[in-house]
Order: structure tokens, then C-alpha cells, then sequence
């Protein structure tokens, strides 16, 4: 396969999980749905018979490794509104995993990614990221050797962008100023926190304001900056709270535009952080495609004088010399 057919590969099996996770969502969303109006009739018939009881009770028990002997630890009574509210949570944890999910996913296609130009463009990567291996050596590396040397690497997945936007100029325009409007340096780096706290910390945020400043500091932006307020009320989107702790909150969310109209606005906050993980992935595949395109080229003209010929004649430095 060339280059543009290997990158595609690369892309198809990240982006072919991605369609599974958003098949995934779809299932958890239309479960919660039908669990919800279960115990809203259930809610509806109570009232309407004017009947007062529980919605569910469960109780939880271990045993006493010395003796056998079981040990009961507690027990929960719950009405059908906490059994309501105990659905939505649920909802939000499954959302939480797919998250990470799909985050995970998109480390390994930049892994990936960067193994492959690694081992088309001996150039790209750092010399320190070859090891004790010259240059005259890397000709004989299979590209597994080449993946092998990225899963060693360290302080992934952001070391990994820094070189790529040192050999790819472009990504440093792109990742603030593009059609979609969406900072991405800010969002890669929300998502990877977002990740690390459901990962870590059972999605609990215990302190929002050190979690706020750890990535504006990631950023390099000052917290009291000109646009700081706008990423704060970014971050605080996808921040709930619940029992007097903040969490990760990925649940769709339903707003009225204004009182005095019924439009409605509908904010799908997993699914848009996944839209935009597949984005940026198809951005990288892109500009990894043209650069090695563009090396290609560079290569065709230094063995060959008369790809040479055609390149100064087509160039603005052929056009200066000519008529100046």
C-alpha cells in the first residue's frame, strides 16, 4: 500500500471504534429513556391511588474471611424519584467509561500515526526517540520497531504533538483557527482531564478550581487572561454537581432559547467531544498525508534533475529571478 492507503487504514481502525461507541451511546440513551417512563408510570399510578411505599430496597453483606461468618455493611431504601435520579447517575457513569473509551482510543491512533511517519521520514521524529541507533540503521527497521520506540516514549501524548507541530506548521494554525470555531489544543487537553478524573477519582472533582488551573496551566494561558472566562464557563459545561461533590457530567442537555418561544436547543456533550476527537484525527491524518507527500516530491527532485527543472520553473523564486 502507498502512504495515502496506509494512513487511511490507520484512521479507519480509530474511527471504526468510534462508530461503536456512538452505537454504544445510542443503546445507554434509549435504555435510560424506557427506564425513566417505567418508574414515572409507576410514580403516576402511586399518586393517582394515593399509595405510599418504596420503589426498590437493597442491602449488601460480605463475609468474615476467619470465620465465615456473613457481615452486613448496610442497606438502601429507595422511592422511585431516588430510583429516577439513581438512573440518570447511571446514565452519566456509562457516558463517563465511554469517554474514557473513546479518548484511550484516539492515544493509540496518535501512537500510531506517529510510528508511521517515523518510519516513512527518518527526520520527523527527534534523534533522542531512536536511542543508541544511528541513522544509517534506520533503513533496515521494520515499522513495528518504529511502534515499539513509541510505546517507550515519554510524557505521551503530549510530547508527541509538540514534535508534530514543530514539523508540521500548519497544525499550529489549525488548531485555533479553523471552520468548526473549536480551540483544540484547549479541548485535547479538557478531554485528558476529563479522563484522568473518571479514571482516577470516580469522575469526582474535589477541587474545581486547582482542576480549572491545571489546565489553563497545560495551556499556557493566564488564568485571569482576556479570554479565560470563556474556557472556565467551557470547562464548567461539563461539570455537575450532585450530593455536594462536582463530577464529570456528560448527559445531554435540553434548554429553552428564551421563555417567551418554544424553540428548544439541544447539547449533546459526549457525543461532541467525541465528534471532535474524529475531527482532529482526520485534521492529523490530512497534514500527515500532504508532508509526506511533500517529502516524496523532495526526494523525486534530488535523484532526478528534471523534477528538478519542473519544480524552479513552477516557483515564485524562478518568477523573482526572471523578471526582477
Amino acid at each position: 500500500m502507498n502512504n495515502s492507503e496506509e494512513l487511511n487504514t490507520i484512521l479507519k481502525n480509530f474511527t471504526d471504534k468510534l462508530v461503536d461507541i456512538n452505537n454504544y451511546q445510542s443503546f445507554i440513551k434509549n435504555s435510560t429513556k424506557r427506564s425513566l417512563e417505567f418508574y414515572h408510570d409507576q410514580l403516576e399510578k402511586q399518586k393517582a391511588f394515593n399509595i405510599d411505599g418504596l420503589g426498590d430496597f437493597n442491602s449488601f453483606m460480605c463475609r468474615n474471611i476467619e470465620t465465615g461468618e456473613h457481615i452486613h455493611l448496610g442497606y438502601n431504601e429507595n422511592s422511585l424519584e431516588d430510583l429516577m435520579r439513581t438512573v440518570q447517575l447511571h446514565n452519566n457513569k456509562q457516558y463517563q467509561w465511554l469517554l474514557v473509551e473513546a479518548y484511550e482510543l484516539f492515544e493509540d491512533y496518535i501512537d500510531d500515526l506517529f510510528a508511521f511517519i517515523g518510519f516513512k521520514d527518518h527526520t520527523f521524529w527527534p534523534a533522542k526517540d531512536f536511542g543508541n541507533v544511528s541513522i544509517d540503521e534506520l533503513k533496515d527497521k521494520e515499522l513495528k520497531w518504529f511502534e515499539q520506540k513509541v510505546e517507550e516514549k515519554k510524557g505521551k501524548p503530549e510530547s508527541i504533538f509538540k514534535q508534530i507541530r514543530l514539523k508540521i506548521k500548519t497544525l499550529n494554525l489549525l488548531d485555533k483557527t479553523n471552520a468548526l470555531g473549536v480551540d483544540f489544543v484547549f479541548k485535547i487537553i479538557l478531554i485528558s482531564k476529563l479522563r484522568h478524573i473518571i479514571v482516577h477519582n470516580r469522575g469526582v472533582v474535589k477541587d474545581l478550581e486547582k482542576f480549572t488551573e491545571l489546565i489553563f496551566k497545560e495551556m499556557g494561558l493566564a488564568i485571569s487572561g482576556q479570554k479565560s472566562q470563556q474556557y472556565k464557563n467551557d470547562i464548567l459545561f461539563y461539570i455537575g454537581e450532585f450530593a455536594n461533590e462536582n463530577f464529570v457530567l456528560l448527559l445531554e442537555y435540553e434548554y429553552k432559547i428564551h421563555e417567551k418561544f418554544p424553540l428548544r436547543t439541544y447539547h449533546d456533550r459526549l457525543g461532541k467531544l467525541i465528534e471532535e476527537l474524529a475531527s482532529y484525527a482526520i485534521l492529523l491524518k490530512a497534514l500527515s498525508e500532504r508532508y509526506l507527500s511533500g517529502m516524496v516530491n523532495w526526494e523525486k527532485m534530488m535523484k532526478d534533475p528534471e523534477e528538478y527543472k519542473k519544480f524552479f520553473a513552477s516557483s515564485d523564486l524562478y518568477k523573482y529571478l526572471r523578471y526582477s
